[in-house]
């Protein structure tokens, strides 16, 4: 700019383009011209100018900057071809070049072999125990029973897969609550019945609400003062 007093530095700051604060240049240029290193890819900038005098300093000038040069794009199309030569089997990969800011340099090319699964590694325990079961034999199936657990339970397992070349990592899930014994009936209730100058009690109560369906009832009965108790056959 033009100026009554000699120029003797300017100050610049930058940022971010959403970003609320400023950052200064930290070296004040005396010439007309900086640059800011290690921004950001991809990335637009605010950038402000001001000249400073031995008497004081201007007022800022600012501009926005481009958008900053972006790392390429994904490639596209890769497409994966078998030849053979000299009864070797090669894979010719191919792909499309990706719209970049700058030119491409050079292509990283990455692959792995896919191993088959041998076998699967589970593991189970009770919610509120520290310690894991092992299911064995390993399953080869994407399956497994786990058996003879306890009723009214909750269980966390853990399945990883297994190849040639080592374990892959766990994957976790929690069951439901395995299944209860039918909690007890309720509003027992007799009736004396005389049949035959005998005295019968006919019993009834409430069926309970039962994970599973009730198969059939266990009775039995004592008289008031004996110890031993009887049951009742068949059940009902």
């Amino acid at each position: 700019p033009t100026s009554d007093r000699p120029i003797q530095h300017y100050e610049i700051q930058y940022r971010k383009q959403g970003v609320s604060s400023w950052t200064s240049v930290t070296r004040n240029p005396t010439t007309s011209q900086t640059t800011i290193r290690n921004v950001d890819k991809g990335s637009v900038y605010n950038v402000q100018v001001r000249a400073v005098s031995d008497i004081g300093s201007g007022q800022w000038r600012s501009v926005t900057s481009q958008m900053t040069y972006r790392v390429p794009p994904q490639v596209e199309n890769i497409n994966i071809n078998q030849t053979v030569s000299n009864e070797m089997i090669n894979l010719q990969v191919t792909w499309n070049q990706p719209t970049t800011d700058r030119p491409v340099q050079r292509y990283e090319v990455q692959y792995t072999e896919t191993r088959p699964i041998q076998h699967y590694e589970v593991l189970y325990r009770k919610q509120g125990i520290s310690s894991w079961t092992s299911v064995t034999p390993n399953p080869t199936a994407r399956q497994t029973t786990i058996r003879n657990v306890d009723k009214g339970s909750v269980y966390n397992v853990q399945v990883r897969a297994v190849s040639d070349v080592g374990s892959g990592q766990w994957r976790s899930a929690t069951s439901q609550r395995t299944y209860r014994v039918p909690p007890q009936v309720s509003n027992i209730q007799f009736t004396q019945i005389v049949s035959s100058r005998m005295i019968n009690l006919r019993v009834t109560w409430n069926q309970p609400t039962s994970d599973r369906p009730i198969q059939h009832y266990e009775v039995q009965y004592r008289k008031q003062g004996v110890s031993r108790w009887t049951s009742i056959t068949p059940n009902p």
